[in-house]
């Protein structure tokens, strides 16, 4: 019998990639011949590390030549950005061999970094020193604006900081922060670093762009050397100010170094210092929870109760930034209690909204103090029982609080716990997780989770404070007698209870003989409250009690209108049995149904429909000219004339606040969010369309996605607005109607709003007063590419004809960052549908040239696709591929010139010049690479030696120079040298080099302007130094007289003899 050999194993490139990490490189190479060549390249894993990048991070650099050998791509980088030379910075040996191969040693990562800084951070300054010594930047920086030096002097590397410094590398370059590599040095605490730098000329003077000094950023490291350098040595002024008026004593105080704060103290830095809002460091301390430096800072006899500009002393920022430990230790040292900030709240206040009954309890008992009121006339007992603190409550009563206090508008302690607003759509977050499981398989359904997420955390919060209000209310009203009083809207206890919906409070008030009979002053009697609060006993309850107004004759508010308004859906059917008027209009003419519109009562306006409600709806027209009007966020909202029935609770004091200023919000109109949409319902423009289809249609529009998306409340919102008109639609509201002047459509495309969009296609009639072929492109027009897309993906298609070539030009022109791929989508879509391609512009351009000139690559291939002509030429005399040579569109120029492509005419223009002119040395390199000569400079024309020169581009220059000493002898058609030439442009070098050949300096042209002429007149001053260095003639005078002098600036003439 014959034992069959064993079959081997396939070579992959994971099995390869096992073989460098466990350092078997004989048997890697061995195996190596066995992969198949295409595949050398593919990833090993999921970042996009390739074989030749594991090979150099492992230091293999045996592997890595026989990856190269076997056709390995030195030029990939990985899904981080990171190539060959980023992953081989620990090893000299493997960067030395990748720069013999060029690769590039400038090419940066995602995140702006290059090799360099890789090896600056691995501490190879061996690899450092070979990247520089290979034409890498010095001064690189990445995305941040971090360079080489930032990084060495946070590193405090010293061999790499001589290796820079000795390159002359930029001492004083500051990243985004305004960061210098000396301040780095300072807030890394090198000292080392820092005095380097400082003899190199990196300013110690310099600020950040928050005007932190050197000082400033010294007490973060927590180490004294630097502090006492910058002291003792530079003598810098140790209560120095940023732009947040803090000095270094703050930024101490911010950081808990303690040993900084002492020296600093012990060099008479000012304790009392005041920042931009008025705090001493004791304030930012005592806001960060810095208890050591709190103590230390009291030992040196720091004001235990300065008040910043709000009035708030350091207590207070202790108490709002939860820093119980740091404010417990403030009340034992007898900060004072008494005290109250802007807003009249006191340290009691402050430590009734931290929670904390501890604190609560010694502030009251040093203080003796508990009724003390703030501006509003809220004492400490208003204020937790507004929070539904039931604890909090307890303490104070026990504690003695006047349970009868009134606040400036007459609300007691329990009418704030009585007044909670049942939720007014109950059944929204179940509806939402049923959406979420019947999700197409494309979706992901992220927006529906966050909204869910949101509304659950809502609930959440909803419900511990309306139970905990509850439990307040139920102990205040067994103490309080007065239960009658009213609240600042008028109503008593039974109407707040009602109002609230809370059943137990109601029959609790009920039994104690209030009855509810006075109305608030809005007229709104028991009823009405209990409409709001949406339980049903309560009003049938009201309705016995002999509370029966339905219904009157004439326009008025009634029950109906307001439980509409609450959406109590419940509530709604049953008076309308009682006899309520589903078409009864208030005293400003507002329908019930208008009520449910304003605040989105979906279920309501259903309700209201099935008794027999009408929704009037603006009169069908024509579609106008006139975009709709886009109402900006930032507009003055005011509240409909009508009744809203809303009881505003009293403004609590601002959020918690850290001791620094926030940094300032990015420039620009925030997005819709939704926030304070119902306190105020809607708070519609007065001008709007008086019906429910424009109020709920124009808040639609309104909700419109940020950069980011919706936010999870904003999505919620859209989702009741597309309900609602939908419910409206289905219920014969017309949606060929014009709604401030515009149709929907119309509308709802310039708004680019997809989603009322994808509602309005569900009914034709929408499109009965627009041309629906043209919404795609009145959605380009707008730059709403994504709706473009979905409107055509519908079948609305334009038709074929010249019209269609301006939404091609304005994508190409837009080059859009957001819905590229939509954009590309469209245009690729668009482009059968041109009459013809090769039209031109006013300026002779074509879509091409149009693409070359704004877009980008993606836009130019698909563009090509279409097989337009490349050879038309613009007004310039430009064809599109000339466009991409002079703007140095490398992509471009190979998509135009490359293999395979139809050979364009160069014409009266020659490309080379014109690369050289233009500064792009790669598109120059590509067009000699590829077979494109140089013209000489000679009958009318000039060459790219010259153009180079012209445009003070050194490294086409050198490119074009070498071996042709006779074309720099050249002179072209008015006389002038290629010494004119580099004089107009400017860079010296250009002149050294010209000089070492040989070429004369002092000649003129052909209407007697010298180089010197040339170069003031073209405010070189650089070139004018270097000229009159090499013996220029400052005497000169050209063909109309004028000596270099006449043409000078002022800056220039204080160069010239």
């Amino acid at each position: 019998d014959k034992t069959p050999a064993p079959v081997a194993a396939k070579v992959t490139v994971a099995s390869l990639a096992q073989l460098i990490t466990a350092g078997q490189t004989a048997e890697f190479v061995k195996q190596l011949e066995q992969l198949t060549a295409i595949l050398v390249n593919d990833p090993v894993d999921a970042s996009g590390l390739t074989l030749a990048m594991l090979a150099a991070k492992k230091g293999d650099l045996e592997a890595l030549k026989a990856l190269v050998g076997k056709a390995a791509r030195l030029d990939l980088a990985d899904k981080s950005g990171a190539t060959l030379l980023h992953h081989g910075a620990a090893h000299l040996a493997v960067v030395a061999f990748l720069l013999e191969k060029k690769v590039d040693p400038d090419k940066v990562d995602l995140e702006g970094r290059t090799p360099v800084h890789a090896a600056i951070a691995l501490g190879r300054c061996d690899v450092m020193n070979a990247l520089l010594a290979a034409g890498a930047n010095k001064n690189a920086r990445d995305k941040k604006g971090f360079s080489l030096l930032h990084l060495s002097a946070v590193q405090n590397d010293a061999a790499c900081l001589e290796g820079l410094l000795e390159r002359k590398a930029n001492v004083n370059a500051a990243d985004q922060a305004g960061l210098t590599p000396v301040l780095s040095a300072a807030r890394a605490g090198n000292l080392a670093a820092l005095e380097r730098l400082a003899k190199a000329g990196s300013s110690l003077l310099k600020k950040t762009k928050r005007g932190d000094s050197a000082l400033h950023l010294a007490v973060e490291a927590k180490t004294l050397d630097v502090l006492k350098f910058l002291v003792e040595k530079k003598k810098q002024y140790p209560d120095a100010k940023n732009t947040q008026g803090q000095t270094p004593l703050h930024a101490a105080a911010l950081a808990g170094a303690g040993e900084a704060v002492n020296y600093l103290l012990s060099k008479k830095a000012y304790p009392g210092a005041k920042d931009k809002d008025g705090r001493i460091p004791l304030h930012a301390a005592a806001g960060r929870g810095q208890l050591a430096v709190v103590k230390l800072l009291l030992e040196k006899k720091s004001w235990l109760d300065n008040t910043d500009y709000k009035k708030r002393t350091p207590l207070f920022l202790a108490i709002m930034n939860g820093r119980i430990e740091v404010a417990t230790f403030l009340v034992a040292q007898g900060a004072s209690l008494t005290l109250a900030d802007s807003e009249g709240f006191s340290a009691l206040h402050h430590a009734i909204i931290a929670g904390n009954e501890a604190l609560t309890t010694a502030i009251i008992e040093k203080s003796g103090k508990i009724d003390v009121p703030t501006k509003s006339g809220w004492t400490a007992l208003h204020l937790a029982a507004s929070r539904g603190q039931e604890k909090m409550v307890k303490l104070l009563v026990d504690k003695g609080a006047n349970i009868k206090a009134k606040d400036r508008k007459g609300n007691h302690p329990y009418h704030l716990a009585l007044d909670d607003t049942p939720p007014m759509f109950p059944t929204e977050l179940d509806e939402l997780k049923a959406g979420l499981t019947v999700l197409p398989a494309t979706e992901d359904g992220s927006h529906l989770k966050a909204a869910i997420a949101w509304l659950e955390e809502q609930k959440k919060e909803d419900e511990a404070l309306r139970s905990g209000r509850i439990l307040c209310a139920k102990l205040l009203l067994e103490k309080d007698s007065d239960l009658t009083a009213r609240d600042h809207s008028g109503r008593d206890a039974l109407q707040l209870a009602a109002a609230s919906g809370m059943k137990e409070l109601f029959d609790l008030l009920k039994g104690k003989g209030l009855k509810g009979d006075k109305p608030d002053y809005r007229s709104r009697t028991l009823l009405y409250h209990a409409a709001m609060g949406g339980n049903l006993e309560i009003v049938k309850t009201a309705m016995d009690m002999g509370f029966s107004e339905v219904a009157f004759k004439y326009n008025r508010e009634t029950p109906l209108h307001v439980a509409a308004q609450f959406n109590r859906v419940e509530v709604i059917r049953f008076l309308i049995g009682r006899g309520a008027l589903v078409k009864q209009k208030a005293t400003n003419g507002d329908t019930v149904l208008m009520y449910a519109a304003r605040s989105l009562a979906v279920q309501a306006a259903a309700a209201l429909f099935e008794a027999g409600a009408e929704a009037v709806a603006p009169a069908p027209g024509e579609a106008t000219a006139d975009g709709p009007r886009v109402r900006d966020a930032e507009e003055d909202f005011r509240p409909p004339s009508g009744d809203d029935g809303e009881y505003a609770p009293e403004d609590e004091p601002p959020p918690a606040e850290e001791p620094e200023v926030a940094a300032p919000e990015e420039d620009g109109k925030k997005p819709f969010d939704g926030t304070n949409y119902f306190e105020n319902h809607l708070k519609m423009l007065s001008k709007m369309d008086g019906t429910p289809l424009a109020v709920v249609f124009l808040a639609a529009m309104e909700n419109q996605p940020g950069p980011k998306g919706r936010s999870p409340r904003a999505t919620v919102l859209l989702r009741r607005q597309l309900a609602f008109l939908e419910l409206l639609f289905g219920k014969g509201t017309p949606t060929e109607v014009l709604v401030e002047g515009t149709a929907l459509m119309v509308n709802a495309v310039l708004s680019g709003h997809l989603e009322v969009c994808q509602l309005l296609l569900k009914h034709k009639d929408a499109w009965k007063v627009v041309r629906p072929m043209d919404m795609p492109r009145l959605a380009i027009e707008q730059m709403h590419y994504a709706l473009a897309k979905y409107l055509m993906d519908q079948g609305f298609v334009p038709e074929k004809g010249p019209g269609n070539m301006v939404p091609l030009r304005a994508i190409l022109k837009a080059d859009p960052l957001s819905e590229r791929a939509a954009a590309l989508d469209v245009f690729t879509r668009l482009l059968p549908l041109v009459q013809d391609l090769d039209e031109a512009d006013d300026d002779g351009d074509t879509l091409l040239h149009t693409a070359v000139q704004s877009s980008g690559a993606d836009f130019l291939q698909a563009l090509l696709s279409a097989k337009p002509s490349v050879s038309k030429t613009n007004k310039n005399g430009e064809t599109p591929a000339h466009v991409a040579v002079r703007q140095g569109r490398l992509k471009m120029v190979e998509l135009f010139l490359g293999p395979g492509t139809t050979k364009v005419p160069e014409g009266e223009l020659a490309l080379v010049p014109l690369a050289a002119g233009s500064g792009s040395v790669e598109v120059l390199q590509w067009l000699l690479k590829n077979g494109y000569k140089d013209v000489e400079t000679a009958n009318g024309k000039v060459s790219g030696l010259f153009a180079a020169a012209k445009a003070g581009n050194y490294n086409a220059f050198q490119l074009l120079a070498a071996g042709r000493a006779d074309a720099l002898k050249a002179v072209d058609a008015e006389g002038a040298t290629i010494v004119h030439y580099a004089a107009t442009g400017g860079s010296e070098k250009i002149l050294n080099a010209l000089l070492k050949a040989g070429i004369p300096l002092a000649v003129a042209d052909t209407a007697k302007n010298t180089p010197l002429h040339l170069a003031v007149k073209a405010g070189k001053e650089g070139a004018v130094a270097w000229l009159l260095k090499n013996g220029a003639d400052a005497a000169a005078v050209d063909g109309a007289g004028k000596k270099p002098a006449d043409y000078a600036d002022e800056a220039i003439k204080a160069l010239l003899p």
